[in-house]
C-alpha cells in the first residue's frame, strides 16, 4: 500500500494522474499511518472542496475612514465644487461692479448734457421779457 501511495504522489508531482488516481491517494492516505505532510496537502485540499463558498471564521475586515477610497474621491468633488463656486460668485461680482460703473457714466454723460441745455436755455429765458410787450398791445384778445 506504501508503494502505491509513493508512486501516485511521484505521479501527481510529475502532473500524470488522472481524477481517480487523486480519489484513491486521498482514500489511502486517510487509511494509512505516516505521510503526514502529504496527509496534510492532499486532505487539505479535500476540505477546501467541501467548504460551500461561505467562510464563517474568516473575519471582517473594516477599513478605517480616512482610507476608503470612496471618500477620497467624495472630498475631491466637493473641492472641484466649492473652488467652482467660488469662482462663479467672484465673476458674478466682478460683472456686477462693471455693470454699476457703466451706469455711473452713463447718469453722469446725461447730467453733463442736461447742465449744457440748461445753460442754453438760460438764454432763452431772457427772450420771454421781449414778448411781454407785444403782448400787451395785442387787441385782438
Amino acid at each position: 500500500m506504501k508503494e502505491r501511495i509513493d508512486l501516485l504522489i511521484h505521479k501527481y508531482w510529475e502532473g500524470e494522474t488522472s481524477l481517480e488516481e487523486e480519489k484513491e491517494l486521498k482514500l489511502l492516505l486517510r487509511q494509512v499511518d505516516g505521510y503526514e505532510s502529504a496527509k496534510e496537502f492532499f486532505l487539505g485540499i479535500y476540505e477546501f472542496s467541501q467548504i460551500d463558498g461561505k467562510n464563517p471564521e474568516q473575519p471582517m475586515i473594516s477599513i478605517p475612514i480616512w482610507k476608503r477610497p470612496w471618500l477620497g474621491y467624495a472630498a475631491s468633488i466637493a473641492f472641484v465644487v466649492s473652488v467652482a463656486y467660488g469662482i462663479f460668485q467672484h465673476q458674478q461680482g466682478k460683472a456686477e461692479r462693471e455693470a454699476y460703473e457703466q451706469v455711473i457714466a452713463a447718469l453722469s454723460l446725461i447730467q453733463e448734457n442736461m447742465q449744457k441745455g440748461s445753460e442754453s436755455m438760460e438764454v432763452l429765458h431772457e427772450l420771454r421779457h421781449l414778448q411781454a410787450p407785444i403782448n400787451l398791445f395785442d387787441t385782438e384778445k
